[in-house]
């Protein structure tokens, strides 16, 4: 503990020197010990050195010499008490003399004290109450100006504070334009007034402020007024339907009414000339009002600003992201009326572009709109809205759906373009929509055809009464000489059911393509066109290809029945063409030409070949069971009764199967029939198979050519008689029975009497003939005919090698 008390004694600059070495023994004894404390008290020390004992003590006790210590610093005491009583014995009288002397002048000083304080208390009360007034004084006139200085402060700053609450007055009152003006009087005149105030900074500096909140306001005025415009804007679109509805049924009115009209579509000048007294505003009238006043507003503070440009953008904006609101995700909906949605959806679009070009109108000249933004929203409304339509009408089979929805399509077409927007997109649109439609349309018409087809019997229909005679006969364009109430019922008509039901679906076929090009007047000529395409496609690819696959069958009546259709049909797209000619467009001159009426005609001749191979099979299943006896032991009686039954059958089937076709066809069928039958018929005489044939056989076949020239002189018709179908067989069997052959190497005689014999067939006939001669024995006669043969034929094969 010594040395780290070395160490703080050094480092203390009061600590006596004695003390210091005292420390620094190592070793104290008693002697050393009270000379330190002589050395203490023989110095000048104060009562403040009395501190430095505090070692010393700390020494004693820590070397255990506490009672030394004691005994020194008594005997030191007592030696001092000794001095100073010592000192008081020499000098008593003279300090009792001074002690006297000090009190007296102490009584004295104490009284010039008393003087003086009285003294100084009056000089103080007298100087207090003219301080105090002097004071007063100037308190008085300090605060007389602070007065006047705080009234001319108050009364400068009364205007600029009363025009400043007063423009929050006007604010919250909603006139922005008054605040406005109000705040530039503030800033230009009243302020300058006060200028060398310190508040005038502060309301300087609140100026921004101010003139932020009359900005703001302004501009939440102007966006709660697009919300309200937002949410009527249905309804004008609604109003604005309702008015071109009207229009249009009045302007059909008065085309009916005045054909001269009958070019002037809805929307062209005429009919906007003279709809001019009856104006209507979808903006404005009983049902909705919008008031412009907040965007004039908002328009020219935001000019007076300079933030003009600010706005535009802002209103660009919002008006996109309300037109981004309009638009649905899908035109699905609940139930799949897809019409209604799409109603609402346009009148919400109509609504809009018609405030939009209201608000053109209305801000002309302050940059605020242009045409080329709201054409671009436009465009950009009737894109998504042709998508949404597009894809909610993916799977639509129904033409109902397809049809309202082009109704309200059109609609709208109508209505904005009397907005004057650009609607050759929609136009086009409507015309994509068309397709469909007719696509729609045909696949109808196909599943109901089939089911026609499917039903129908072939047969001759039936009619029991007047009325459904009048009623086929109006729908499928039959005409008859008989009037209606001359014929008696029932009565079989010429043609199927088929014929009648599809002429039905055809007519409504058509009826619901112009139902759908009603009041579209774009692209006319187009729907035309398409109608008359679709209506080819379905009567040459769906009725004409089904008939000619029915030709396939070996039904005879049925085939007859195809041709009786067939023809109708020929007939119907006949009348068909006359009436797309009077529906169509009225521009459009010159017939109209349908394909299906040559393809029908095609078909027809097609089914008459059909029925002539029917026929001639026919004569070659009778001519299979001929078999012919060429030498025969007798003649016969009567015609061979293969060819009998020919005949029988023959004529059956033109009075009953066939009795329904026309007479031309039927006359075709004779003559085709009875030319193959005489074409069978050589070939059975020429046959190679047919070695001879006797008098008798050729008698038996004379008999047959007979009866066939009686059966077609029985037919009674000129042309078939004249047609000399069995010429060539009469002159075939003439000559085999010519009493003098030798007459056919006569020229003249031949071209008369054998004009249709061919050389050729006349060698092997006579060569047949002959052979039956060379068989038999012969008489005189018989031998000379054998001999005219001989010389005939030699005659004949000379030619032949010549």
């Amino acid at each position: 503990m010594v040395p780290s008390l070395k160490k703080d004694w050094r480092t203390r600059k009061r600590i006596h020197p004695a003390l210091i070495a005292a420390a620094e023994m190592a070793d104290v004894s008693v002697d050393d010990l009270v000379q330190q404390v002589q050395a203490l008290y023989s110095s000048d020390t104060t009562d403040a050195d009395l501190q430095h004992l505090a070692p010393i003590i700390q020494l004693a006790c820590s070397s255990s010499r506490e009672a030394d210590l004691v005994h020194e610093l008594q005997a030191f005491a007592d030696r001092k008490e000794q001095e100073i009583e010592r000192l008081c014995n020499m000098n008593h009288a003279d300090f009792v003399a001074s002690v006297d002397q000090l009190l007296e002048v102490r009584q004295k000083t104490v009284q010039l004290r008393e003087q003086i304080m009285t003294l100084n208390d009056d000089v103080q009360e007298s100087g207090k109450m003219l301080g105090d007034k002097k004071k007063a004084l100037i308190d008085t006139r300090s605060v007389t100006q602070n007065v006047t200085d705080a009234h001319t402060a108050i009364t400068a700053a009364l205007r600029p504070l009363h025009t400043l609450q007063s423009i929050h007055a006007l604010i919250a009152e909603k006139k922005h334009y008054q605040a406005l003006r109000s705040l530039d009087e503030l800033q230009l005149i009243h302020l300058k007034d006060i200028s060398q105030y310190s508040f005038a900074k502060l309301l300087e500096s609140s100026m921004p402020a101010t003139q932020k909140m009359i900005q703001d306001a302004v501009m939440g005025d102007l966006r709660q007024w697009l919300l309200g415009v937002r949410e009527q804007s249905r309804l004008v679109g609604q109003l604005a339907f309702d008015e071109t509805d009207r229009r249009r049924r009045s302007w059909h009115d008065r085309i009916m009414s005045d054909p001269v009209l009958n070019n002037a579509k809805l929307n062209t000048a005429l009919e906007l000339v003279l709809n001019e007294m009856n104006p209507f505003s979808a903006i404005d009238n009983d049902r909705v009002r919008i008031d412009f006043t907040p965007l004039h507003e908002c328009i020219h503070i935001y000019s007076q600003l300079g933030l003009s440009e600010e706005l535009r953008t802002s209103f660009e904006q919002d008006r996109r992201r309300q037109r981004d609101l309009l638009l649905p995700a899908s035109l699905t909906v609940e139930g799949g009326d897809v019409a209604a949605s799409l109603e609402v959806l346009l009148e919400d679009i109509t609504g809009f572009a018609i405030i939009e070009q209201e608000t053109l109108k209305q801000t002309r000249g302050t940059n605020l709109r242009s045409s080329h933004e709201i054409n671009d929203l436009f465009a950009s409304l009737t894109k998504r809205v042709m998508s949404l339509t597009l894809s909610a009408l993916a799977k639509t089979s129904n033409p109902d759906t397809l049809l309202r929805v082009k109704n309200i399509l059109v609609l709208f077409i109508q209505t904005v373009e009397g907005q004057g927007y650009d609607t050759k997109t929609l136009n086009a649109f409507i015309l994509t929509l068309f397709e469909k439609y007719a696509g729609v349309l045909k696949e109808k018409f196909s599943i109901d055809f089939g089911q026609i087809v499917a039903e129908d019997d072939y047969m001759p229909m039936t009619i029991n009464d007047v009325e459904e005679y009048e009623k086929v006969c109006s729908v499928s364009w039959y005409k008859t000489d008989t009037p209606a109430e001359h014929m008696r019922f029932p009565c079989a008509l010429p043609f199927s059911q088929i014929f009648p039901l599809c002429c039905v679906d055809i007519r409504n076929f058509v009826n619901q393509y112009y139902l759908f090009s009603d009041e579209y007047t774009h692209s006319q000529n187009q729907v035309d066109d398409i109608l008359k395409n679709s209506l080819d496609e379905l009567l040459v690819q769906h009725v004409n290809k089904t008939l000619l696959q029915r030709l396939h069958t070996n039904n005879l009546g049925q085939v007859v029945q195809i041709i009786v259709n067939l023809e109708h049909f020929e007939n119907a797209c006949s009348e068909l063409e006359q009436l797309l000619a009077e529906t169509r467009s009225s521009h459009r001159t010159g017939a109209v030409k349908l394909k299906a009426t040559n393809e029908f005609g095609v078909s027809r001749k097609n089914a008459e070949k059909r029925i002539f191979e029917l026929v001639n099979s026919k004569i070659d299943d009778f001519l299979d069971i001929a078999e012919y006896d060429w030498a025969p032991s007798k003649p016969n009686p009567q015609p061979s009764s293969y060819l009998l039954e020919l005949v029988r059958w023959l004529r059956t089937v033109m009075q009953s199967t066939m009795v329904n076709l026309p007479q031309n066809i039927r006359v075709f069928i004779y003559f085709d029939a009875l030319d193959h039958l005489a074409s069978e018929l050589m070939k059975m005489l020429l046959s190679t198979s047919t070695r001879k044939y006797n008098e008798h056989g050729i008698a038996n076949f004379d008999k047959d050519i007979s009866y066939l020239e009686e059966f077609v002189e029985e037919l009674n018709d000129p042309s078939i008689s004249a047609a000399d179908t069995f010429l060539e067989l009469r002159q075939s069997v003439n000559l085999l029975r010519a009493e003098n052959v030798e007459e056919y190497l006569n020229t003249t005689t031949r071209m008369k009497s054998y004009s249709r014999l061919k050389p050729q067939n006349a060698i092997t006939m006579l060569e047949k003939q002959l052979a039956n001669s060379s068989t038999i024995s012969l008489s005189s006669l018989e031998r000379n005919k054998s001999m005219s043969l001989k010389r005939v034929l030699e005659n004949l094969r000379a030619s032949e090698r010549r």
